[in-house]
């Protein structure tokens, strides 16, 4: 705790001294508000007017530019150091230019990437352009040289709006319903994927978008949902419902949060007694989803420093594992290296994977994907899960443990 404050000390002392200061910050209500310009230089200004832009604070030191890179408040205490940065570059010099990111108390994380068509296409910068020191609470990015505008993130942006073009081409191509099943904090709409008849027996759930960094989780997600509804035959699609969750936090990502809604709250730590409207809606809609139908999977997809699969316990007789199984024997011979199991179960964890089980009485698998992990990786890991879940459904119930 000593060292996080004294680091804490370093950044506002560092802001302090500098000749001159921009702050940004989101503000209430279905928009983010945040400042067209936080800084310039004769070579370089900095702005953060875009959905996922972080909330960044820019000072002008004799270096150049420094933007602060502190997270969102939290009511729920320390949170999770996933830092997140995103901001555009007007580069208005002929020459490189270099500016600071500083973390406080926090440590760099994000190699960053740039994309010089508002997003549509993404490079990640070489190593030797990112210098980190003081121990990872500094890192001196290196930009290319100008003139010309760019954007600046932690992964490749995937913001509420592009999240929702997806939603609805996948709709329209797999012919699923878009469904609202309630508001958000901030009052955006949470929107699910439903596919299959009112009569349907059999229930899979797969969701992602809780934590708002977390790029290669969403990017498995979407490769899940393209294989599954693309195979999907129709005797099976007759008797399963399918819910997909495309965007669970939009307030978060939307604001360049680094973990939380606007509520100051892990959503994924908020299930088991929900006090969000995000979690609110979901945790009702998907009961509601529920009821007269066995839930076969519910998969949760999410990204950490390296691939790994959450599940409950092998051996424990909690709910049927036959899916689990199957699924870590198909990633085991898939993906290489192979990713690892952390089985565990928390009741007062009050996460989804832990709401599932109790509630729904399946298995919840939490799949993180690694934060840089290629994109081989990233569609192998969402295409075998929708395979095995294919392979697994076609073969008719399972109620062996």
């Amino acid at each position: 705790m000593r060292k996080l404050a004294g680091n804490a000390l370093r950044g506002f002392g560092l802001a302090a001294g500098v000749l001159a200061t921009a702050c940004a910050h989101g503000a209430p209500g279905g928009e983010t508000a945040q400042a067209a310009l936080l800084c310039e230089t004769s070579a370089v200004a900095i702005s953060t007017d875009f959905e996922g832009a972080g909330q960044h604070g820019c000072a002008l030191s004799a270096d150049g530019p420094v933007l602060t890179v502190w997270p969102e408040a939290s009511i729920a205490g320390p949170i999770n150091p996933s830092p997140w940065y995103a901001f555009q570059a007007d580069i208005r010099s002929r020459a490189p230019v270099s500016l600071r990111l500083d973390y406080a108390g926090y440590e760099h994380r994000y190699h960053p990437w740039v994309s010089r068509d508002d997003g549509d296409s993404w490079i990640q910068l070489p190593a030797d352009a990112v210098s980190v020191g003081e121990e990872g609470h500094i890192a001196t990015l290196t930009l290319p040289a100008g003139p010309g505008e760019f954007l600046v993130a932690g992964r490749p942006l995937i913001a509420p709006a592009a999240m929702a073009d997806w939603a609805e081409g996948l709709a329209k191509r797999q012919d699923m319903d878009l469904v609202s099943y309630g508001e958000s904090l901030d009052g955006r709409d949470l929107t699910a994927l439903v596919s299959g008849p009112e009569t349907a027996k059999r229930l899979v759930v797969a969701m992602t978008g809780q934590h708002p960094p977390e790029q290669s989780g969403v990017a498995a997600f979407k490769a899940f949902s393209e294989a599954f509804m693309g195979d999907l035959p129709p005797e099976t699609r007759a008797d399963t419902r399918v819910i997909l969750l495309p965007l669970v936090n939009p307030d978060g990502r939307a604001r360049g949060h680094w973990r939380h809604n606007n509520g100051g709250l892990d959503l994924n730590r908020d299930w088991r007694n929900p006090t969000q409207p995000a979690t609110k809606a979901v945790t009702a809609f998907l009961s509601r989803e529920a009821q007269g139908r066995e839930a076969v999977a519910f998969m949760d997809f999410h990204s950490t420093q390296k691939t790994l699969v959450y599940t409950p316990p092998f051996e424990e007789n909690f709910a049927d594992m036959s899916f689990p199984r199957e699924l870590k024997a198909a990633f085991d011979a898939g993906i290489e290296p192979d990713p690892e199991w952390i089985a565990g179960h928390n009741a007062e964890a009050g996460t989804s994977k832990n709401w599932a089980l109790q509630m729904l009485d399946v298995a919840g698998l939490t799949i993180e994907l690694a934060d840089d992990a290629p994109e081989a990786e990233i569609a192998s890991v969402g295409e075998l899960a929708a395979q095995t879940l294919l392979a697994f459904l076609a073969r008719g119930p399972h109620t062996s443990n």
